[in-house]
């Protein structure tokens, strides 16, 4: 569905920005596997570089309750073996 996925939910939430503009802001910064996996890298070595060092949490697309979500540092630790979404972690 739509919304019950997280990484349908999310495209719906980046379209919805593009009309609606700041009242959409409220989104963290997020990155939908595998496909975005080069523009995740690239701002992960852009935040790096600028001496941060976020928490990223990891969610598969389509599962529930908490399953398989995982939070992260290093890149080297960022493991998937479906569909995810990878967001800044907000404190």
């Amino acid at each position: 569905s739509e919304i019950t996925r997280k990484d349908s939910l999310l495209r719906n939430l980046r379209r919805m920005r593009g009309i609606y503009g700041q009242l959409y802001d409220f989104i963290p910064e997020s990155f939908i596997m595998p496909n975005e996996y080069v523009k995740f890298c690239q701002r992960y070595s852009e935040l790096k570089d600028n001496g941060e060092d976020p928490i990223w949490i990891c969610k598969p697309s389509d599962l529930s309750r908490g399953r398989k979500i995982f939070v992260f540092r290093d890149i080297g630790e960022l493991t998937y073996d479906c569909n995810v979404v990878v967001q800044k972690y907000v404190d």
